[in-house]
């Protein structure tokens, strides 16, 4: 009986052990290519281009050849300013479908963020011809800022909304054109639509007070400036736009006034203090220089 007993227990021992569950059984089980995609989509949809573009790029481990994946991997790349990393993964997916035209037209806008502006031009061009992104509408836009060419510019801006009415960004754009070509009222139109739609874009904010005050509205521009920026900063930023307009009066108030708001030595309103200082002080005696030329021709300087 004894011995029966023995042989049953080892008998049951030995069933036990046969059920061993495998050393990784409580492992989960690695994602698919399918989750790592929808994981890396849904990233990109809330803005997260730093978390999608590490799920591209484990996609990309898992599918060395997954087009999608190099698709992802230069729009991320784009997104967070990296241009060059961003031409080589659209040189990846043009290397493989050598007509893919979303792959042109990142690559072509990477051509322009690493300022290779002939090639961005030319591929841009070809873009414009065959299709209607709005982003390629931007980026021509862009580069015809770069020449000079405003009126170009606020065209190919003016094409983007038309197809992205509510973008921000493009709306910015247009109206630094604007700003650039001193149709300022325009540019704090733009400006504030587009902050209507982006309210918290810091770029809009700094934009709109430069539009007030190349206007000379420098009180308007001062209580916009303080929604966002210190007393200082404010102060010294619209003094130097007055600066640059040459009313030079206004110019040092703001620049006193920066450096009185400041809890320390604010050596840039200093320096821009004693600018305008020898500005104003150049162009007096060029007016006083001026007057005495007239009075000696017999012409009165009023």
């Amino acid at each position: 009986m004894k011995r029966l007993c023995t042989i049953v227990v080892a008998g049951c021992l030995l069933a036990a052990c046969s059920h061993r569950p495998p050393a990784d059984a409580g492992k989960p089980a690695p994602p698919s290519p399918a989750q790592v995609r929808a994981e890396a989509e849904q990233a990109w949809q809330f803005g997260d281009h730093a978390s999608a573009l590490a799920r591209w790029q484990r996609l990309l481990e898992l599918a060395p050849d997954d087009v999608a994946a190099w698709h992802g991997i230069g729009e991320a790349y784009l997104a967070l300013g990296e241009a060059s990393a961003a031409l080589a993964a659209f040189d990846a997916v043009l290397a493989r479908q050598p007509a893919d035209a979303a792959a042109q037209e990142g690559q072509a806008l990477a051509l322009l963020g690493l300022d290779r502006h002939a090639e961005a031009r030319a591929a841009l061009a070809a873009l414009a011809t065959g299709g209607e992104a709005w982003r390629v509408q931007n980026a021509l836009g862009l580069l015809a800022d770069l020449d000079g060419r405003y009126d170009a510019a606020q065209l190919h801006y003016r094409q983007a909304l038309t197809l992205q009415p509510e973008n921000a960004v493009v709306r910015n754009n247009l109206g630094y054109s604007c700003l650039m070509a001193r149709d300022y009222v325009q540019a704090e139109r733009h400006f504030r639509d587009g902050l209507a739609q982006a309210p918290g874009s810091a770029r809009l904010h700094a934009n709109l007070v430069l539009a007030l005050a190349w206007q000379g509205e420098y009180a308007r521009a001062l209580t916009v400036a303080l929604e966002q920026q210190p007393r200082e900063i404010a102060l010294n930023n619209i003094g130097y736009v007055a600066l640059l307009r040459r009313d030079y009066d206004a110019a040092i108030r703001h620049f006193e006034a920066a450096l009185e708001a400041s809890p320390r030595w604010y050596v840039r309103a200093a320096a821009n203090l004693e600018r305008a200082r020898q500005e104003r002080d150049a162009a007096r005696r060029s007016e006083t220089a001026d007057g005495a030329s007239l009075g000696s021709r017999g012409l009165s300087p009023g």
